[in-house]
């Protein structure tokens, strides 16, 4: 690349996709996730970082032709904490995810990662649920 307009070339789209972030604040049951899809399609967001989903253990589901990309707390760990962080793509945002591998990875409890591999450029996308500093005043390590 020897010019400056050949950079630029490479950075351009075609079509604008809107990203979005939430917290939701549960979505454990299947109505909690119409609602997001709903007030997604409203604002005609394509991805979006949920956190605070309160969904058990890791996977994907699909609501409405929306895909969610999910992590949160083991079932086994019997917890009430608000853990869980999510990735929702749009129908549009979905195909290009399953087009590319479907790469998704819960590095654990409050992130989750999702790869579209597009053009120009590949994206990664991090939902985190960072909480609150605790009442009780005691340090908590992330």
């Amino acid at each position: 690349m020897n010019n400056e307009n050949e950079q630029t070339k490479l950075v351009t789209t075609t079509r604008v996709t809107l990203f979005g972030s939430w917290n939701v604040r549960s979505c454990y049951r299947v109505t909690k996730r119409e609602l997001i899809d709903r007030q997604l399609k409203r604002y005609r967001i394509q991805v979006a970082a949920l956190a605070e989903t309160k969904i058990q253990d890791s996977g994907v589901c699909v609501v409405n032709g929306y895909t969610f990309i999910y992590s949160g707390t083991p079932s086994q760990q019997l917890s009430k904490s608000a853990h869980g962080a999510a990735v929702c793509l749009g129908p549009e945002a979905s195909a290009a995810w399953k087009n590319s591998g479907a790469q998704w990875e819960a590095v654990s409890s409050r992130i989750v990662t999702a790869r579209i591999e597009c053009r120009p450029v590949p994206i990664t996308i991090i939902a985190v649920y960072a909480p609150i500093n605790p009442s009780n005043g005691v340090k908590n390590d992330i």
